[in-house]
């Protein structure tokens, strides 16, 4: 069996340092799947390791040599890790380069493409991705992870089978601690970029992109508030809210069904069915929450196993790319 060889562009956080967060799921990171996998594809092969830092350059050396006995090529240049013509090209570096190596790697027809969210910083670059895209042979899956969870996941299961009757409404929300809700330089893209853009992505693969959307008003936009109202085929609506210089660090979607309402957020999974009111005659209410703890995500179930098994087994997320690149134009502001 022919190797299937791995480069991996950017070899901090989520590349593998995340694996040390003793709360998080696991595997949790891009290097620690691609070993979790290589038991069930022994031809996966991590043969290159890129990053500017050669200290993270080491650590994530010594991380790969945990599990896998041949050493890995190290390089700062990502150009030389591309030129390898690895089978699978991982970029997990800062967002302001995503569009120059993304550029050389769909170039050179990389077969097999993983990127981190958001796949650019503004709309100009997601133009010229599209373009790009179609001219090129490579595949690619852009790591937008809850569409991988199991969570959600069967929230869409209970959508498309409309379980609870019609979806009616939904609303998302993020509350951050984040100062900035637009990219203010190169080392910040924002809060709206780097975390409510998981939000957007989640409207998209459960209601299918927008056919209308309209973002808060620049001119009356308070610094630390923002507010997009979409609405979907069949006139499916909802609205997402980003709130900054929170407290809390909080990520919730609810949706509203004909027969009930879902809550899911970081950690919790609520179901309030609608039954008859017990205040008031000839209504209708939420009853009480059946809260559902939720249960350790076993390994075949981890978001970040699945992506991988797709990448593996050739299986795309039907518009996830062309998702990812609405979803920077409707939230970067420009």
């Amino acid at each position: 069996m022919a190797e299937r060889h791995l480069a991996m562009i950017g070899c901090g956080r989520i590349a593998h340092l995340l694996e040390n967060d003793p709360l998080r799921y696991k595997p949790c990171t891009h290097l620690g799947a691609a070993l979790r996998l290589q038991a069930e594809f022994p031809e996966l092969s991590i043969r290159t390791l890129c990053d500017l830092d050669n200290n993270r350059l080491a650590q994530a050396e010594e991380f790969v040599l945990s599990e896998q006995t041949h050493n890995p090529l190290l390089t700062n240049d990502y150009q030389e890790a591309l030129e390898t013509a690895p089978d699978i090209a991982v970029i997990a570096t800062t967002t302001e380069s995503h569009f120059e190596i993304l550029e050389k790697a769909l170039a050179l027809n990389i077969p097999a493409i993983v990127i981190e969210k958001p796949v650019c910083l503004n709309e100009k670059t997601a133009v010229k991705l599209a373009a790009l895209a179609e001219k090129s042979k490579s595949r690619i899956w852009v790591n937008y992870e809850r569409r991988y969870h199991p969570k959600y996941l069967k929230l869409k299961k209970i959508i498309d089978a409309k379980e609870f009757g019609f979806p009616l409404y939904y609303k998302g929300t993020f509350l951050a601690p984040a100062k900035s809700l637009f990219p203010k330089d190169k080392d910040d893209e924002g809060v709206l970029l780097h975390d409510t853009t998981h939000l957007l992505d989640l409207a998209f693969f459960l209601f299918g992109q927008p056919r209308t959307y309209q973002p808060a008003d620049k001119r009356h936009l308070q610094h630390q508030y923002h507010n997009l109202l979409l609405e979907h085929e069949e006139g499916i609506v909802g609205d997402i809210t980003t709130i900054t210089h929170s407290p809390t660090f909080h990520f919730e979607l609810q949706i509203l069904f004909e027969e009930a309402r879902i809550t899911a957020g970081n950690g919790f999974y609520h179901i309030e069915k609608i039954k008859k009111s017990r205040h008031y005659e000839n209504f209708f209410s939420l009853d009480s929450l059946k809260v559902k703890k939720e249960k350790r995500i076993k390994t075949d179930k981890n978001p970040f196993v699945r992506l991988y098994r797709k990448v593996m087994n050739g299986s795309e997320d039907a518009n996830s790319f062309s998702d990812a690149l609405l979803n920077v134009k409707i939230l970067s502001g420009n």
